[in-house]
């Protein structure tokens, strides 16, 4: 597994946060999509949920070898006491590569996957992140955008690998 810095953020404030609203979406009998938001406003209305200002890493870590990514992570990642546990949300984008959003100005979310030791499994935690100068948000934002134009060409080259071995993958049946 290798791991990259995109980018060191200087002055970001971190919140602890609740778990975020969950709308179900159906647009046919078949398809349900669940959605999660964030209320980035409420973050700031408990003074107990803020912490002192911190340097964030943001780094992106790919798999050497080809295997799932979330597995080779599964260990890695130390959980901290004031990270709050949220629900494991499955919908339409929600997938490894995504682990921090934009939910509002200046706000973002940075969702992990950690080993609990008290619960003896894995979940997911989440960090409400609060970029505190104008260039900060603007370099998160710039990298993002990077970033998942990446992963998009990353998971099509492997669509294009997959046609070529199996012929019109998905198309087909």
């Amino acid at each position: 597994m290798t791991e990259k810095i995109l980018l060191k953020l200087q002055n970001v404030t971190p919140y602890k946060i609740p778990p975020p609203e969950i709308a179900e979406e159906t647009s046919n009998e078949t398809d349900r999509i669940l959605k999660q938001r964030y209320k980035a406003l409420s973050w700031r209305d408990s003074p107990e949920n803020k912490f002192p200002a911190v340097e964030l890493i943001i780094k992106e870590i790919e798999s050497e070898n080809g295997s799932s990514l979330c597995m080779e992570m599964k260990g890695k990642l130390n959980g901290i006491t004031w990270y709050e546990p949220i629900n494991n949300i499955f919908d339409w984008r929600d997938h490894q590569f995504y682990t921090i959003n934009k939910v509002g100005p200046k706000s973002f979310v940075s969702v992990l996957d950690y080993y609990d030791v008290k619960r003896d499994r894995h979940v997911n935690i989440a960090l409400g992140l609060v970029m505190n100068t104008l260039k900060d948000e603007l370099n998160l934002n710039d990298v993002l955008v990077s970033f998942d134009k990446r992963v998009e060409n990353r998971i099509m080259r492997q669509k294009v690998n997959l046609n070529d071995q199996y012929g019109d993958y998905g198309n087909s049946q």
